[in-house]
């Protein structure tokens, strides 16, 4: 063992890294020098005052403009077609304790709202573009002076270049892993880098209701564990100042990002207080927010700035997702690679960098369900340790969505040959039964006596909607059956392919992913896993795993019909693709089929399955989080 993983080790260093390392210098110049200075290098140097096409309750005094009077709102549009400029700056003096709010559209494209940075915004001009209308809002603010000017100039964008260099890397290492089977090691290289990367590239609130979470989070680190709306806890002194980032518009460019990160660099963001606080988020126990506390507490440790803060956060939960998928590959007994692409899904990516605990359910989930898997197929006896694995494993699920309780059922795929006795069978039949419900049951009534309807939407009663259902439980399956049926194309173009507040992947990728999936799901066992019976799940198995599937997307909707949707609502608020991602693993590993062999060399499945996988993550890195935010 120890000789093969001598050879392992020593298959990285050899002529193929020398290469590798030269070709990703090269990239990462080109797309940091090259790519990200189209405009210099074509038209030069430029600093110059856009010549005015329009200007509607402004007076100009020099290069500046002023509010005419008390004037609530004005407009200026700019000709951009004679320059070329790749930049353009908007730079105003501060007043009071606000800064100057816009928003500007370029040509007929949608306009976007914006507040001043550091008192400027430098935002990023489309190839192309003609004109620019900016709209000022001296509402509440009254404005004493802005300036606008068009600009180019070289950057040497350092993010580009560390993503380019390590990602041609970690790439190549990881396929060394990937041809030697070491599945789990792949992903865990892979997930470890496009995870913390995506942890720091996202900006502040892009995940699901982030800002909420990371609140919940920072309550559990300060060792409140069941914390309450108004409960006084220690967090950054300027901790709003990330709660008003996405107000004020995310930075599109290079440049923005390092103002904004000098911004939040100063000594005074590094200050902490106790101060009362409140998160939609309150409403759910504290284990599930233990690993991104983690992060919190260190951070603390430390005084890092509110933004180091929410990265350590985010860190800590990739750490988790990451070791949880290693676990479980390492486990899982056949079709690995199946596993490694759900894994590594960019959507995967994206819930792993974000505050809150969708990514870490879902490690947990994949390792309680390859424990199982594992005993199942290999027909031996379940150990206590085998038995905490998944009792563990399922209660973190459940505690982190109580409508996902039916994952119990998965319990009762094992077979007799799994235990050394049929009592011994009943009595870990009972224990984990009475362990999940009594977690279920916890989990329900912590959230119940906190307030389901944290949100506090006018015209949703939990209590009332729960008669409604009681009373007409056939037509509350109606309005089930007819919401998926409604919704089944918009699931299947978002499952893995929505990314919350960050732009999405394309239909037709998304597509070609799900595809790659089902076809992993089908045809991605080995020769020798296809000639064992063992391998392939019953019908009385596969009825077991459907039925547990209805159940946990029927719940799942249940729980956001009773707490986000107005009462007699014929349809169902808040159901997000991202609920179904639970159901996915155990979905597809029904797919396999005795009947259905196949003569793919699995050599050739690994190489298309790294490949694929190398195009659909820089595709998101630079679709999702490069070009919009950093270029």
């Amino acid at each position: 063992m120890r000789r093969n993983k001598k050879n392992i080790f020593l298959s990285f260093f050899n002529l193929k890294l020398v290469v590798t390392i030269f070709f990703s210098i090269l990239l990462a110049l080109f797309m940091s020098v090259i790519l990200g200075n189209i405009s210099f290098f074509k038209y030069g140097n430029l600093d110059i005052l856009p010549a005015e096409v329009e200007a509607t309750g402004l007076i100009k005094s020099q290069d500046h403009y002023k509010i005419d009077g008390d004037k609530q709102s004005a407009t200026l549009k700019i000709d951009l077609s004679q320059y070329n400029a790749s930049k353009l700056f908007i730079v105003s003096q501060e007043t009071e304790s606000h800064q100057m709010k816009f928003s500007i559209s370029f040509d007929d494209d949608e306009a976007k709202k914006y507040q001043m940075m550091a008192n400027q915004r430098i935002l990023s001009i489309p190839h192309g573009a003609k004109q620019a209308t900016i709209n000022i809002d001296n509402s509440e603010v009254k404005i004493s002076s802005f300036s606008v000017r068009a600009k180019n100039y070289f950057v040497f964008n350092k993010i580009l270049f560390i993503i380019f260099f390590l990602g041609g890397i970690v790439f190549y290492i990881g396929y060394v892993f990937l041809k030697n089977n070491h599945f789990e090691w792949f992903v865990l290289v892979t997930l470890l880098f496009f995870g913390i990367s995506t942890a720091i590239l996202m900006p502040p609130t892009k995940g699901f209701d982030e800002y909420q979470h990371f609140l919940k989070a920072l309550s559990v680190a300060d060792g409140n564990f069941f914390f309450e709306n108004g409960d006084k806890v220690l967090v950054p002194e300027k901790i709003n100042d990330l709660n008003e980032f996405e107000f004020r518009g995310t930075y599109s460019n290079y440049e923005e990002f390092t103002s904004y990160y000098a911004t939040l660099s100063q000594e005074d963001y590094g200050t902490r207080v106790s101060v009362p606080i409140s998160s939609t988020a309150s409403s759910y126990l504290f284990i599930p927010y233990i690993f991104e506390a983690i992060g919190i507490f260190v951070g603390n440790l430390f005084s890092v700035n509110v933004l180091w803060l929410l990265w350590l956060a985010r860190i800590g939960n990739v750490l988790a997702f990451a070791g949880c998928s290693f676990l479980a590959i390492r486990l899982l007994p056949r079709s690995k690679l199946l596993l490694v692409a759900l894994c590594l899904q960019p959507v995967m990516l994206y819930l792993g960098a974000s505050a809150g605990f969708d990514s870490v359910m879902l490690g947990f989930l994949y390792l309680g369900l390859s424990q199982i898997y594992n005993l199942r197929m290999n027909s031996r006896n379940m150990t206590t340790r085998e038995f905490l694995v998944i009792a563990i494993s399922f209660c973190f699920v459940i505690m982190a969505k109580v409508s996902y309780a039916p994952i119990l059922l998965f319990f009762f795929l094992l077979r007799k040959e799994n235990f050394s006795t049929n009592k011994n069978r009943i009595f870990y039949s009972i224990v984990i039964s009475v362990l999940l419900f009594w977690v279920a049951l916890t989990t329900y009534s912590y959230a119940s006596n906190i307030g389901l309807n944290q949100w506090k939407i006018d015209g949703v009663d939990t209590g009332l909607q729960l008669k409604q259902i009681l009373g007409n439980p056939l037509e509350y399956l109606g309005i089930l059956s007819n919401y998926f049926s409604d919704q089944i194309l918009f699931f299947y173009e978002n499952i893995f392919g929505f990314f919350g507040y960050l732009p999405r992947m394309s239909s037709m990728w998304n597509f070609l992913n799900l595809f790659f999936i089902l076809f992993l799901a089908v045809f991605g066992m080995t020769s020798v896993e296809q000639r064992d019976e063992k391998n392939y799940l019953s019908i009385r198995e596969k009825a077991i795993t459907v039925f547990s599937l209805v159940c946990m997307f029927v719940l799942t909707a249940t729980a956001l019909y009773m707490s986000f949707t107005v009462v007699g609502s014929d349809t169902i608020e808040g159901y997000q693709p991202r609920y179904l991602l639970p159901l996915i693993f155990p979905g597809v590993m029904c797919l396999a089929s005795k009947r259905i062999q196949n003569d793919f060399k699995y050599q050739n499945i690994k190489v298309l399955t790294f490949v694929w996988l190398v195009i659909i993550l820089t595709s998101y890195m630079w679709n999702s989080l490069l070009l919009p935010f950093y270029v």
